[in-house]
């Protein structure tokens, strides 16, 4: 899919109110939430498809994202189908699981932490540092085709709605980042110093 989507970052200090004035423009309010912390998380490791369940305090997490997502009204409930996606969308309801949402695949290097692949992938580490964008990972994706292939999902998703309550989307910081750089007009070398905590929620409008 092309980078020039119809899509939109609005910035609230609580997305979870905002979908409104979305949903009145006419355009689709998605709600995007990152999974609980992961073991890999805590320890700074590459995840990508491994299929790592939520810590402790990640279940602490969910539950407490579900809490607030309580009173929420909502069109429909996705997830990724790696563990720590299904988990926390579970903590919220009964998720529709896409493959294409999955988190970006790190292919040889998932499992290891920064300072092993500096070590054994310098080359790698390097043109990932420059600009991640086309930065082919050995035997995984580019953050470029992680982006592309999660805002298809997104679309498909949408196509299936129409302008109301949000469409939850529950996902990885790496795929679902790179479609917020993309809403944002922002490069995809920005996922570096995208801050996006666990179950951190960012709102999008989608124009249909």
């Amino acid at each position: 899919m092309p980078h020039h989507t119809p899509i939109a970052v609005v910035e609230s200090v609580d997305p979870l109110s905002s979908w409104r004035e979305v949903a009145a423009s006419g355009n689709l309010p998605l709600l995007l939430i990152r999974h609980g912390r992961t073991a890999s998380n805590a320890r700074r490791r590459l995840a990508g498809r491994l299929d790592d369940p939520l810590d402790d305090e990640g279940i602490v997490q969910a539950r407490a994202l579900a809490e607030r997502l309580s009173a929420l009204p909502r069109a429909a409930l996705y997830a990724s189908p790696l563990l720590r996606a299904r988990q926390t969308a579970e903590a919220i309801g009964a998720p529709y699981l896409d493959a294409d949402l999955q988190e970006m695949d790190h292919g040889d290097l998932e499992g290891m932490a920064g300072a092993d692949v500096a070590a054994r992938y310098p080359e790698v580490l390097a043109a990932w540092g420059r600009d991640p964008s086309d930065a082919l990972i050995p035997g995984g994706e580019t953050l470029r085709q992680c982006r592309d292939r999660t805002l298809a999902a997104l679309g498909r998703i949408v196509s299936a709605h129409r302008p109301g309550p949000p469409i939850v989307v529950v996902g990885h910081k790496l795929s679902l980042g790179s479609v917020l750089l993309t809403a944002r007009g922002e490069p995809l070398k920005g996922i570096h110093s995208l801050d996006w905590a666990n179950t951190g929620i960012y709102l999008l409008s989608w124009a249909r």
